[in-house]
């Protein structure tokens, strides 16, 4: 009902004269006009019972219609009026030389674009309005010719919703087929939940909330092999969401312009990234990412790179039935789970010598976050990780004994094992580096550099002269050189007298390649 008054509103304010018969219309065929969920397209016709549907979607388009008209008359208006003056015809070719013509045509143009973008985008929260327009919901501007053409394109809206509505009262809907309208909308089921798991990967978390809704999805995993989809994608805008999700709590979406919603899948995030994209996420937005506990909830890892040293054998696969079985077990009773209604979860509790272990545990990890200890600065971090151990205790019993028994002690102490590697990895990737570590990461660059151009061998007074300036005291690039032997980076030796630095120091020597460096 709010929505037919607001139409109603937007008659009486362009056709106050046509007030009289659109009562009598109102009084004699009780037209309802709604407003739908989003959706693609342009929607607005009448539908069956004297409804009017639209979408907001639909009506902004017609708004951007009107700015574009504003701004084919800046293109064109003054033109045609003074060559229809003169006597003269339009050439589009003589009128693309006058000065500024080309950015006028390109204003018109953009606004177009943005109407099919708007037409055609996935979700209409994912649109971004053009800067330059002026959003309906700011009301009718001050200057004059901007509220021009806010009367106008009102007159023109009114004038679709008047010619739908004529469409909808000529089928003669009667009151009593309007009420048992609504009756039988009270009956509309619920959509049928999606079985098994939605896979994502590049998704607005607005179109994720609209999908979960929609399709009643009970279990999604976000996921990437190339993680710049996501990281650098509309998924990672809103991190929150997908905390809430982690969490395993309802996450309700009240929206202005279309239906609200009550979401909760179990979701999962497997993200594989390169070094670049990961550095690029964190510097735009990791302090945001931290600051609301998105990566105290992950487990990171970051392996030191194996490139250089790696061997290439027959990859043998061995099947692991058992593995398979299990795997599929679990898949075929998460389909099983979405078919009945009441499904119960099944509960999965701790024995009494791993709850009080746990107990210990995360009191151990609250200690540790005062000055001096382990997590001085991991804060965020450490609040999770008591609640991370358990979740994975709970996954390593259920992959070893099923969905049955109780959380062993030794489970636990396997779990916490694990997490406490996944945590060292934390807070090595995200605690800020000593000097030493940026000149060691600064030269590692730099030999991976003389990789990539093809160089083997190096003189070690060519290594001091050309490396980075910061790095060019003796005994500094010394120290950093013998600590990166150690590691098994690079490989030293003397020859003829001369210092010679190997940068593949797993392979075998190329005595050729060798003497043309050392008699250099």
């Amino acid at each position: 009902m709010e929505t037919t008054n607001i139409v109603r509103k937007l008659f009486d304010g362009v056709v106050p004269e046509r007030a009289t018969d659109i009562d009598s219309i109102t009084k004699t065929y009780g037209p309802q006009f709604r407003l739908l969920g989003d959706r693609e397209g342009f929607n607005l016709d009448a539908g069956g019972f004297s409804a009017i549907q639209y979408t907001s979607r639909s009506t902004r388009q017609m708004w951007l219609f009107g700015y574009a008209g504003r701004q084919a008359l800046h293109c064109y208006a003054s033109l045609i009026v003074l060559l229809k003056s003169w006597g003269d015809t339009l050439d589009i070719n003589e009128i693309n030389k006058i000065p500024n013509q080309a950015a006028e045509d390109d204003a018109f143009k953009a606004i177009l674009d943005a109407v099919k973008k708007l037409n055609t985008a996935f979700h209409e929260d994912d649109f971004e309005w053009p800067s330059d327009t002026p959003m309906p919901e700011k009301g009718r501007p001050s200057d004059a010719e901007r509220a021009a053409v806010y009367d106008l394109t009102c007159m023109a809206t009114a004038y679709v919703f008047l010619h739908e509505l004529k469409k909808g009262v000529t089928k003669h809907c009667s009151d009593t087929a309007i009420e048992e309208l609504y009756e039988h909308e009270k009956h509309k089921p619920t959509h049928p939940p999606r079985l098994g798991i939605r896979t994502l990967s590049n998704v607005t978390t607005a179109a994720a909330i609209d999908l979960f809704d929609r399709e009643a999805v009970k279990s999604t995993i976000l996921r990437s092999s190339e993680g710049e989809k996501i990281l650098s994608g509309h998924a990672a805008q809103k991190l929150s969401l997908w905390n809430s999700l982690w969490g395993g709590e309802p996450v309700r979406v009240d929206r202005k312009t279309s239906n609200s919603c009550v979401v909760n899948p179990r979701t999962t995030l497997y993200i594989q990234a390169q070094p670049s994209v990961m550095q690029r996420f964190v510097a735009k937005g990791g302090e945001n990412a931290r600051g609301i506990g998105f990566f105290a909830r992950t487990h990171i890892a970051y392996p030191i790179t194996t490139q250089g040293m790696r061997s290439v054998k027959q990859i043998i696969k061995a099947p692991n039935y058992e593995y398979d079985a299990l795997v599929k077990d679990l898949f075929q009773r998460n389909i099983e789970a979405g078919k009945v209604p009441d499904f119960e979860r099944c509960v999965i509790r701790f024995s009494n010598d791993a709850k009080g272990r746990w107990f210990v545990m995360a009191n151990e990890i609250e200690r540790e976050i005062c000055f001096g200890g382990r997590f001085e600065g991991f804060g965020d971090h450490a609040s999770k990780l008591a609640d991370n151990i358990a979740r994975m205790a709970v996954l390593l019993h259920c992959a070893e004994f099923g969905l049955k028994g109780e959380v062993s002690l030794a489970t636990l102490n396997d779990a916490i094992l694990l997490c406490f590697w996944f945590s060292n990895e934390f807070v090595r990737l995200f605690r800020a580096p000593s000097e030493e570590q940026r000149d060691y990461l600064s030269l590692q660059d730099w030999f991976n550099q003389k990789r990539a151009e093809g160089y083997r061998y190096l003189r070690k007074n060519h290594v001091r002269k050309y490396c980075p300036n910061a790095l060019r005291d003796a005994g500094k690039l010394n120290i950093l050189q013998t600590t990166m032997q150690n590691n098994g980076e690079i490989r030293m030796a003397v020859f003829a007298n001369k210092a010679i630095i190997d940068l593949y120091p797993n392979y075998q020597d190329d005595q050729a390649l060798l003497m043309s460096v050392v008699s250099s």
